[in-house]
């Protein structure tokens, strides 16, 4: 390998801190906190990069613990992706999610992703992997402040006990929704999350099939549940979710439809008249606009239970049960 870069200085400014801290304890070392920086986004991938340096080890153990795991690379402009997270940390070099250590020469992703791109690096008198002293089995991206300009960005293979930034990538969690009607102006909102809770949940709705989405609310990312009191009655509503982590944004869950309709007002100031031992006149007030009847139930009893006793049309204010009890 060649000589390894410093460690450049941290930014006095950080964008983004993912999640907290995590405390990582690796190689029977407990560190202080670790915290992330978001480095950028692409596709349903969010990037981040460790404020603390720790071997290739820690590193991995830290970002499974962030429910992702060390990047992995697929090609050029995600290369390119890493390689800003050494600007991120001033230059310094930072770690990818590739080694050999189980066994010499077959380089492996940690998430077991097929090795499709590499980019190793090649000083002219040598180039990497070198595996030199039979130690080095861990990929390092040698960063912004490497004394070889040709190089930087390139990766090398460096021993167990060196130590560089590490780089997180996470998948953003996917999303799956349903909607239930309450009544006339609520729509309860469930779902399940598949991954690691993101950081908060947008919330999105249209009216009507033609309608435009729009952000109605953002909940937290562990929320599971949200109630929409700001419906149209007879319309139908569709929702769907996306989940944010920082800046980044994901697409859309699956989406789901319901239609309040016109749920109509119930009656009141209900009474019973007893006009014989087997005959109960009741009547009521009737406040509704659009029903289409009326279901009268009884029970017999405080303990019994409740039973339709019979239909009635729109418009009833009065029934007459002769057959009481």
């Amino acid at each position: 390998m060649g000589t390894r870069s410093s460690a450049g200085t941290i930014p006095s400014v950080l964008l983004i801190t993912l999640l907290g801290a995590v405390l990582a304890l690796a190689a029977g070392r407990a560190w202080a906190q670790v915290d992330f920086t978001y480095v950028g986004t692409r596709g349903d991938r969010v990037y981040y990069v460790a404020d603390t340096e720790l071997t290739w080890m820690e590193a991995a153990e830290v970002c499974e613990a962030q429910g992702g795991h060390l990047v992995t690379i697929a090609d050029e402009a995600e290369n390119e992706m890493v390689r800003s997270a050494s600007l991120v940390m001033g230059g310094a070099d930072v770690w990818i999610g590739f080694s050999d250590h189980q066994a010499e020469g077959d380089w492996v992703w940690v998430d077991g992703s097929p090795v499709e791109f590499t980019n190793w690096a090649d000083y002219g008198d040598g180039t990497e992997p070198d595996n030199n002293g039979g130690v080095e089995h861990f990929a390092l991206m040698w960063g912004e402040a490497f004394g070889d300009p040709a190089n930087r960005g390139a990766w090398a293979d460096v021993a167990a006990d060196v130590y560089a930034y590490a780089v997180l990538e996470r998948t953003l969690p996917t999303l799956q929704v349903e909607a239930t009607t309450l009544g006339p102006n609520e729509v309860r909102l469930e779902w399940t999350t598949t991954g690691p809770a993101p950081d908060t949940i947008r919330i999105e709705r249209k009216e009507g099939l033609y309608g435009a989405w729009e952000m109605i609310q953002t909940v937290p990312g562990t929320a599971v549940e949200y109630t929409d009191g700001t419906v149209t009655a007879g319309v139908d509503h569709y929702y769907r979710l996306k989940s944010e982590e920082g800046p980044a944004v994901s697409g859309p869950s699956n989406y789901t439809v319901t239609n309040p309709g016109f749920v109509p007002f119930a009656p009141t100031n209900i009474q019973g008249f007893i006009v014989n031992p087997s005959y109960i006149q009741v009547s009521w007030q009737d406040n509704a606009v659009d029903e289409v009847g009326y279901l009268i139930q009884r029970k017999a009893g405080e303990f019994g239970t409740w039973q339709y006793a019979f239909p009635l049309p729109a418009g009833s204010w009065m029934y007459d049960d002769k057959v009481a009890y």
